[in-house]
Formats: C-alpha cells, structure tokens, sequence
C-alpha cells in the first residue's frame, strides 16, 4: 500500500521513506525537477524509496507504476499537495 508525499529532500521526507520502508510499505516520492534530479532520485531510491517522480510526471508515474496512494503527507503547501489529494 503506497503512501505519497513531496519535499522528499528534507529530513522528514527523507525520515518517512526509510521507516516506510522497514515496514514493507511502498512510497510515491515527489521532488521538485532540479539540475540534479538524478542525484536526489539515486540518493533517496538508496533510501527506499519506491518510486522517485516530479509534480509534473508523478500522476502518470505511478499509474505506469500499478501504485495508488492511500496515504499522502505534504511538507508544504504545493500543487503536489492538490494532485495527491485528487488521486
């Protein structure tokens, strides 16, 4: 059971994906795209992470994906926010 969420580069985010993780649970992990985005996608699959995505691409990403978020937490106010919300 997948759980969603943005500001995957903050401590807390970062915090979520490993305790979800050790429980077996799926994450949709939202970044925003920057010039390292590979980087941040490598670091926070290392993680646990399961799937690694953008605002723009995570909609499509976790259909493509087969995951269907049941959970979602949000760092900060965001159209992540909303589409988590409408999924």
């Amino acid at each position: 059971l997948p759980a969603s969420h943005p500001s995957l580069s903050q401590q807390v985010g970062k915090y979520v994906i490993c305790l979800a993780a050790k429980r077996g649970i799926k994450t949709i992990n939202i970044v925003r795209d920057r010039p390292d985005l590979k980087d941040v996608v490598t670091h926070l699959k290392d993680l646990g992470a399961t799937l690694v995505t953008t605002p723009e691409r995570e909609e499509a990403d976790a259909k493509e994906a087969g995951l269907e978020p049941i959970l979602g937490f949000n760092c900060g106010a965001s159209l992540s926010a909303r589409i988590i919300c409408a999924l």
